[in-house]
């Protein structure tokens, strides 16, 4: 497959790993004792609510900050390498290594771009070499994430709003870019760039990329 834009913006969940980061961030964070057993089921009824675009907003955001509130830095990073080595790297797809390569290759600029906060994505964009991400950012007062946020919450319309800001400031047009995802959350990046790529999506996303013309990839572990 031949990825012509000069910027490419990849979702992470689903489309470059074969799982969830928050999910797994979650499972971790429970086993560890560190939040009550109750989130697993939480988390797995907001995913299902992300695949069909229907996440509660404002909900999930309070449902994930709470695990960063008075936490420093240092332990929130120290975390989220633990995560991706134990339930992250052996989940990327060796498909999406290839693409975001070959965009390096000939110069291109790929871009993680992801609703999920930037501790917990900082590992698996070094390793897949994302120099940039596009994200949730949590603000930090004197080494300790506060709970709020220093940027709007980076999914459906704020994903696109982010998006556009990054294309403004950096001279790029978000109709000339290319965008990876896997779910109709993201319907809206879908219909702005000008080479749409669905990952593995469900029938619902399948049936509008077939309507549209995005192009559909199916990857998985083994290839």
């Amino acid at each position: 497959m031949m990825i012509n834009p000069d910027v490419v913006f990849f979702d992470l969940d689903h489309t470059l790993i074969d799982t969830d980061c928050e999910w797994a961030w979650k499972n971790m964070l429970v086993d560890m004792g560190m939040v009550p057993e109750s989130q697993r089921a939480q988390q797995e009824e907001y995913i299902d609510l992300h695949a069909d675009g229907k996440t509660p907003a404002e909900e999930y955001l309070d449902f994930l900050t709470s695990d960063f509130v008075g936490k420093s830095v240092e332990e929130m990073a120290y975390l989220a390498e633990r995560n991706f080595e134990t339930n992250i790297r052996h989940k990327i797809f060796p498909k999406a290594v290839e693409i975001i390569e070959s965009i390096l290759s000939v110069g291109g600029k790929p871009i993680l771009l992801s609703g999920s906060f930037r501790p917990i994505l900082g590992p698996v964009a070094a390793h897949l070499g994302f120099e940039e991400i596009v994200c949730t950012e949590l603000e930090v007062i004197e080494g300790q994430f506060t709970g709020q946020l220093e940027s709007e919450f980076c999914i459906r319309e704020g994903k696109l709003n982010r998006a556009l800001d990054y294309c403004t400031q950096h001279n790029h047009q978000l109709q000339e870019a290319g965008f990876f995802g896997d779910s109709l959350s993201d319907v809206q990046m879908f219909e702005q760039v000008s080479q749409a790529t669905a990952i593995n999506p469900r029938p619902n996303l399948a049936d509008l990329a077939n309507k549209n013309g995005w192009c559909i990839m199916h990857w998985d572990c083994s290839s």
